[in-house]
């Protein structure tokens, strides 16, 4: 039997094994030991089923390894993971604002200069925390990173502010916000507080693609343990911010991008409404709209132009959705007798629905017509170019006060 072991050197030096001395190795076993050959053969033919295997998953392993590269940009970006240069963040340190609270820690790209906020002007101590400016591909994988990164910092006794670039963004977060955020207060009965402001743009109307004009804001308001308010015009974004911040409650502020545009003379001096009330904007003797965010404006022009029809319509501006300042909603449909609730998300388990129940439990002898909602179709949100069509109007809300008088 020729032992396969012949051909090396006794000195122990290196040897050059290739397959064409392993079948030489073969042809001579073949002869003397069959069983021996067979084995030989059966492992060559295992070698080479291994090898066709992890050439059919070579792509797959190389979409592994890509996914590994983004998560570990993703945590090195937020200050975790060894990365160096322009994609980590700048922790810098400015001094307090009229010596009140400890210093303000921001977190923002140094190419990208001065936060907009500048250094605290907004009047409070905070945490900035936003992707502004970032790769668009990776600003999804940083979102969860931000609310989580909130949370620990608001643990350590800060107060941060946290920016979604866009509110078709904000669902890798959701987990965060909802199993985390609204719950830590009352898992700890009491004892952590969760200051945390997560300002959010949400709505259409500006021609955006595909995820940028979502109106999400009844799922969080669905959400024991979070707060959320929206504003509708610029004095109210200067101080509803600011009051957000100072809460002690996690707080969603939903921005309606829309609305970027406008701008308005703020006395700084005034002393603002309360951050959970809502306020009527146009008093009215004929109907209620009732609205929040972008549609508060398209209300107050459907007002305008039913005036010249003889007809009065009341403004309320809910400001918040999460407390409801239902009181004021109240008394301002029992003053009308009728209610339209207008909003851009869909109708159905929408912030109208809520309204239109609680309104027919309190005041259903008292409203001389069924609560009509004015809200976006039910349908994922569609292509720019027929937004429109899809987005409440002021014919649309005229359309529902005719149907609503005609009772």
């Amino acid at each position: 039997m020729t032992d396969v072991r012949s051909d090396l050197p006794d000195d122990g030096s290196a040897v050059e094994l290739s397959m064409d001395n392993l079948v030489s190795h073969d042809e001579d076993l073949l002869d003397e030991s069959p069983q021996l050959a067979q084995q030989a053969v059966a492992s060559r033919s295992s070698a080479q089923t291994v090898m066709r295997r992890f050439q059919q998953h070579r792509a797959a392993m190389s979409g592994l390894v890509v996914l590994l590269l983004i998560m570990l940009l993703a945590f090195s970006s937020i200050g975790f993971g060894p990365i160096p240069g322009w994609w980590k963040l700048d922790y810098r340190v400015p001094m307090p604002l009229d010596g009140v609270g400890p210093p303000t820690i921001t977190l923002w790209p140094p190419s990208l200069g001065e936060h907009p906020f500048g250094q605290d002007n907004i009047g409070r101590d905070y945490f900035a925390l936003t992707m502004k400016g970032a790769q668009q591909s990776l600003t999804i994988a940083f979102l969860v990173g931000i609310v989580g990164t909130a949370i620990g910092l608001a643990i350590r006794g800060y107060r941060p502010v946290c920016e979604i670039q866009f509110d078709g963004f904000i669902y890798p977060a959701y987990d965060q916000i909802v199993s985390q955020l609204a719950k830590i207060h009352a898992r700890s009965r009491g004892q952590v507080k969760m200051p945390i402001t997560i300002r959010v743009p949400f709505g259409g109307g500006i021609g955006a693609v595909e995820h940028h004009s979502e109106s999400p804001e009844a799922y969080f308001a669905h959400t024991a343990g979070l707060k959320v308010v929206s504003c509708s015009n610029p004095v109210d974004a200067h101080f509803m911010v600011q009051q957000a911040i100072a809460s002690d409650d996690p707080v969603l502020f939903f921005e309606p991008k829309r609305r970027y545009w406008e701008k308005a003379e703020v006395d700084t001096t005034m002393t603002p409404d309360l951050l959970w009330s809502a306020r009527v904007v146009r008093p009215g003797a004929d109907a209620t709209l009732i609205a929040y965010g972008p549609m508060v404006k398209t209300c107050l022009d459907a007002a305008t132009a039913a005036e010249q029809d003889g007809r009065s319509l009341e403004v309320v501006d809910l400001r918040s959705l999460s407390p409801l300042d239902f009181p004021t909603v109240m008394e301002s449909v029992r003053r009308t007798g009728r209610a339209i609730v207008v909003h851009e998300a869909a109708s159905f388990v929408g912030m109208g629905a809520e309204i239109a129940a609680r309104l027919s439990e309190e005041l259903y002898y008292e409203m001389e017509a069924p609560v009509l909602r004015v809200t976006g179709f039910d349908t994922p949100y569609p292509p720019s170019r027929v937004e429109e069509d899809f987005l409440p109007d002021l014919d649309r809300v005229l359309h529902a006060v005719d149907r609503s008088l005609a009772f």
